[in-house]
């Protein structure tokens, strides 16, 4: 892989928590250039993530045409891989739009998440962010 693009357009701790998928990234991929996709407002949090070669910042406030914007944008940098860690309908898109010819997605366990919230049923043991990032790059080799 030439060039590997992470979104995670989320919150501050969120982007925070790419870290660790972004560091497992670099050891399965030691020569590829690692770009995160995230909000404006989290770039200088990007910056600190060890292992990150460049981030690519989406408008906080942008819209559609943002995003048309941004895909062909990335396109331009022709990743390979684009690793999906938000999945909702922004990141959905940059990865659909993407010409790259592989792509994985983190999958959020939604259900999960309202059976914990409104009956109060929790998994055992309920798995970390961190791990669940981590799960998607099983898709890949690593």
């Amino acid at each position: 892989m030439k060039t590997v693009i992470v979104i995670r357009l989320g919150r501050l701790g969120d982007v925070a928590l790419t870290g660790p998928t972004i560091k497992n990234l670099r050891f399965l991929y030691p020569d590829a250039r690692l770009i995160l996709v995230t909000r404006q407002t989290y770039q200088p949090m990007a910056a600190l993530l060890p292992g990150l070669d460049d981030s690519v910042p989406f408008p906080d406030d942008g819209g559609y045409l943002d995003l048309l914007r941004l895909s062909r944008q990335l396109d331009d940098l022709n990743p390979e891989l684009v690793v999906d860690l938000h999945k909702n309908f922004r990141s959905f898109h940059l990865g659909a739009l993407s010409k790259a010819p592989y792509r994985v997605v983190y999958h959020k366990r939604r259900k999960e998440r309202q059976d914990a919230v409104n009956e109060k049923k929790f998994i055992d043991p309920v798995p970390h962010t961190v791990d669940l990032y981590n799960h998607v790059l099983t898709e890949l080799k690593g």
